[in-house]
């Protein structure tokens, strides 16, 4: 009997002894993420990817030692990072970091739930010194934290869909509504908080969550219908960059009033435009018009899945060029169409039908703003 006690008071204090160390790889963890908060925000690229290379490997090798540990930490910080790195990438393609505090602010979220822990855990404080004579000073109230900007709470509103973006339609109809329910949430949150602001970017997430919510509660759940709400998601990331403050026509964009000689040159009147992207733009949209057509006319799903694919790699191709970084509404809402057309390929389905001709619709207005004012989007009067 005595021996048994022995063997478990050394079976509890390794326990403790682990668990101490877990708290000290979490605590060098969450060191390495507040870095990232604060260190001077990256300029390029190359240099915001080296920034959050070590934090996100380290995040990795955590979860593999400790399989389960600190659940809702690890969520914010795995959130954080997917946000980090897609703010690399608007960073990359736009010129902007709109997505960034979103991540600060889910890395902040993760070491104030750390720090609550640690109080939990820690042994309990010595008996208090008999109160003195002069009565004590009154504790100073916490400061509030600064009111997010509509940007920077439509960055946190976008991780949380970036989660059903990333991810596979659950087979299980209430799993995948569980994992809705944070970004619809969020989506009416955002709405009644900013009333007005921003509303392409609300009007594409309140898409993607109708998209979403009609693949759980369908029996199949198709990935393509899935890949479809998805798409809006990524359109409102790229409004999202544009509304931060992208310039308008991209690299090749020239000053009103200029020109720019060889075969980008914009006519006259029509300062901006780059000539070379309004035209690749034109060669896209006429396959997607094409796509369109043949479905119309219902001349079979073998014609229709050709032209599905000719649009699709015209698109990619574009997409991929410097050219396509003056179109970014343009590329996204066809984007949008293709993802539509292909649902609509798969089965008969009059709401992907009508939304692949509002989204192509939207991408032919916004290529005809741009040709006529060198902006996609006029500026309002």
């Amino acid at each position: 009997m005595r021996r048994g006690l022995v063997l478990l008071c050394l079976l509890a204090s390794v326990s403790v002894w682990a668990q101490q160390d877990m708290m000290k790889e979490a605590a060098d963890l969450l060191t390495l993420f507040l870095r990232i908060v604060d260190s001077k925000p990256p300029t390029t690229g190359r240099e915001c990817y080296a920034l959050i290379r070590r934090p996100r490997q380290a995040l990795e090798d955590f979860k593999s030692k400790y399989p389960g540990a600190l659940p809702d930490i690890v969520k914010d910080l795995e959130g954080a990072g997917f946000t980090f790195e897609r703010g690399c990438r608007s960073l990359d393609q736009f010129g902007n970091l709109a997505l960034w505090p979103a991540g600060t602010q889910l890395v902040t979220r993760a070491d104030e739930a750390f720090y609550k822990l640690t109080e939990k855990t820690a042994p309990p404080p010595k008996p208090a010194a008999p109160p003195a004579e002069k009565p004590a000073e009154p504790t100073a109230p916490a400061p509030t934290p600064p009111t997010l900007t509509a940007p920077e709470a439509a960055g946190a509103l976008l991780s949380k869909f970036f989660t059903l973006a990333d991810a596979q339609p659950p087979r299980n109809q209430n799993d995948c509504l569980n994992l809705l329910r944070p970004a619809e949430q969020g989506l009416e949150q955002f709405k009644s908080a900013y009333p007005g602001q921003l509303p392409e970017l609300v009007e594409a997430l309140a898409r993607a969550a109708s998209g979403y919510a009609q693949v759980c509660r369908s029996s199949s759940r198709e990935a393509s219908a899935w890949a479809g709400a998805s798409e809006n998601v990524h359109m409102a990331e790229q409004l999202l960059a544009k509304a931060a403050g992208k310039p308008v026509g991209g690299p090749a964009a020239v000053p009103a009033g200029g020109s720019q000689p060889g075969p980008t040159a914009a006519p006259a009147g029509t300062p901006g435009v780059n000539r070379a992207a309004l035209e690749r733009a034109k060669a896209v949209v006429a396959q997607v018009q094409k796509l369109d057509s043949v479905m119309d006319l219902a001349l079979g799903k073998e014609q229709s899945q050709e032209r599905l694919i000719e649009a699709h790699a015209g698109l990619q191709e574009f997409a991929s060029s410097p050219e396509s970084e003056a179109l970014p509404l343009t590329v996204a809402n066809l984007r949008l169409a293709l993802a539509y057309y292909r649902r609509r390929l798969d089965a008969e389905d009059s709401f992907a039908r009508a939304s692949a001709k509002e989204a192509l619709l939207k991408a032919r207005t916004y290529l005809k703003n741009y040709e006529e004012t060198g902006q996609e989007e006029p500026p309002q009067p």
